[in-house]
């Protein structure tokens, strides 16, 4: 009894969760986090060139504002932050040919 109980508050707090962002699109920051950037991968925490610009191509047709932190009072309806975690080098070698 106890288990349906909750597996049952599970499903409502999920449903409460997703129609939350359904229904208030204009309360999400969405953040983007990358790790690492190669020009080929099949590691998971490693996108690939190709992969890492079609993904960039994408956030513009969809129009969203990439932002700093501090500029998120700045009004817009699509805000982003994204972030390269860990100062690898081959951010440095690949993002500025992006």
């Amino acid at each position: 009894m106890i288990l349906y109980f909750i597996i049952a508050a599970f499903i409502f707090v999920l449903l409460y969760f997703r129609l939350y962002l359904f229904l208030f699109p204009k309360n999400r920051l969405t953040i983007l986090m990358y790790h690492q950037i190669a020009e080929e991968s099949t590691d998971d925490l490693t996108v690939n060139l190709k992969n890492l610009e079609e993904q960039f191509k994408y956030l513009n047709r969809k129009k969203y504002t990439s932002k700093f932190f501090s500029e998120l009072h700045i009004p817009s309806k699509r805000n982003i932050i994204i972030t390269f975690d860990d100062g690898y080098k081959n951010n440095e070698t690949y993002l500025p040919s992006l």
